[in-house]
């Protein structure tokens, strides 16, 4: 039984590798207190599950890792295939430890997934998603799914509430559902084909497929309606007043966000020129946003001004 570390880590998370069992200690004491029994347990199931010592002065930050408190000595499982995740929860015992790890090697306890509440009510125009609502939600077969993952702390994310929310009123009453889901605060279940990397992160699902469509247009309301007109199955009448209103009385803003999906346009032949400003945190952007957007209208027509994620696209700072 090793004492894992920066070191070793890896050849722990290799392909193939089996579950591996941590045990938290921070102190001498903590780490003796099971060691007999321990050794004697990761000899027996050898070549099923590796056991190994941490030390939670140390790396005790991963047991956030594993949904474990921070309180030591601690316990968990993690299947390294596939990521799924066993705390071990309550009073810390020898024979409580031997049970979750015969469990988890028999496939009889059920992995432990991060996410928020579930709702007490969820009658809005956008459906909440949690993690232990998402196969009830986006996987109801008998629907077509929109779904947004997003991030609380996103500016793109926060910029595209207003469009979305009015997207979910327009299908309202239909068997097309309009989703989201905070993606850092509610963990992907077991199946889920992909991974978030970036924020939104908006995908679909067709009525009777367990397959998804990345969407990849832009996030005005016009677009998501003729994305979503034509890929769904479940064919849904948009009240064309009620959009043709909004885009009427919510026309894009004078200064945008400059991404890959409109960079183009404003590259074009004839353009005015166009003053990029970039920025790495929320605190930066808002800098100088309301003079600048007073500018922008001043000059529009002149010259373009557009917002650039200093994070994701800096090296047009370089030309």
């Amino acid at each position: 039984m090793d004492e894992i570390g920066s070191i070793n880590y890896a050849s722990y998370h290799a392909p193939g590798s089996v579950p591996l069992a941590y045990y938290f200690y921070n102190s001498p004491e903590e780490r003796n207190r099971f060691s007999i029994e321990f050794e004697d347990l990761a000899k027996e199931l050898k070549g099923k599950m590796n056991f190994v010592y941490i030390d939670a002065s140390k790396f005790g930050s991963h047991a956030y890792n594993l949904y474990l408190r921070e309180e030591w000595p601690a316990f968990g499982i993690q299947n390294v295939s596939d990521g799924t995740k066993f705390p071990l929860e309550g009073e810390l015992s020898f024979d409580k430890i031997k049970a979750l790890c015969e469990e988890v090697l028999a496939g009889t306890v059920e992995p432990s997934i991060k996410s928020e509440p579930i709702p007490e009510t969820n009658d809005g125009p956008v459906k909440v998603v949690v993690a232990h609502t998402y196969k009830e939600i986006v996987e109801d077969l008998d629907k077509d799914v929109l779904i947004v993952f997003y991030a609380p702390w996103c500016d793109n994310s926060v910029k595209m509430t207003l469009n979305y929310e009015k997207l979910g009123e327009l299908y309202e009453g239909s068997k097309i559902v309009i989703a989201k889901l905070n993606a850092p605060a509610n963990e992907l279940p077991q199946g889920v084909p992909f991974q978030i990397d970036c924020f939104p992160t908006i995908k679909f699902r067709r009525a009777g497929s367990t397959e998804y469509i990345d969407y990849s247009g832009d996030r005005s309301l016009e677009n998501f309606v003729e994305f979503i007109t034509e890929n769904a199955v479940n064919k849904f009448e948009v009240k064309v007043e009620a959009l043709l209103e909004f885009v009427k009385t919510n026309s894009v803003p004078i200064m945008e966000e400059l991404g890959r999906n409109n960079y183009a346009p404003y590259q074009a032949p004839g353009n005015v020129p166009l003053a990029y400003y970039f920025y790495k945190s929320p605190e930066q952007r808002s800098r100088f946003s309301t003079e600048f957007e007073g500018l922008a209208k001043e000059l529009k027509g002149k010259m373009n001004f557009v917002y650039t994620d200093g994070c994701e696209f800096g090296n047009l700072a370089v030309n």
